[in-house]
């Protein structure tokens, strides 16, 4: 599998994968070998806008959920390391008739045959994903991440 990624001007980022093309929040990057880290460099409101004003009776802020969505060939799925500080309980759809499943470190799946899977993941407030092991992965949408 094949995974450039550029750095463009806005300080947003691309990756190709494959023949796709996916635009991302802007990130770092590691990679070892065939293991791949994402981490989206946070940018914070440092302000308000130059109110003095405060308002107490703000609405609470949603905490963001990102979402990964990784094609793999085979008949079973290891899902990969998320996590962050503020990081809370994610979700794991895993591409068949099967119920969805709180995100769990190491989870897997083993399905009824062997194929092609769209496993999805929920992740609210993650800041990093760490992919390890990429065999049987044909293509990672980072797009909502």
């Amino acid at each position: 599998m094949k995974i450039s990624f550029y750095r463009i001007i806005s300080a947003a980022a691309h990756a190709v994968i494959g023949a796709s093309l996916f635009l991302l929040v802007p990130f770092s990057l590691a990679v070892s070998s065939c293991d791949l880290t994402i981490e989206p460099i946070k940018i914070e409101n440092t302000g308000n806008g130059g109110d003095d004003d405060t308002d107490d009776d703000q609405e609470p802020v949603e905490v963001p959920v990102q979402k990964v969505l990784i094609t793999f060939s085979g008949d079973t799925f290891t899902v990969p390391l998320v996590y962050g500080p503020d990081f809370s309980d994610g979700k794991i759809f895993w591409g068949d008739d099967s119920e969805e499943e709180s995100y769990e470190e190491g989870a897997s799946h083993t399905y009824p045959s062997a194929g092609e899977y769209v496993v999805t993941l929920e992740v609210p407030d993650a800041e990093t994903i760490e992919l390890k092991d990429l065999v049987g992965v044909s293509d990672i949408d980072l797009s909502g991440f």
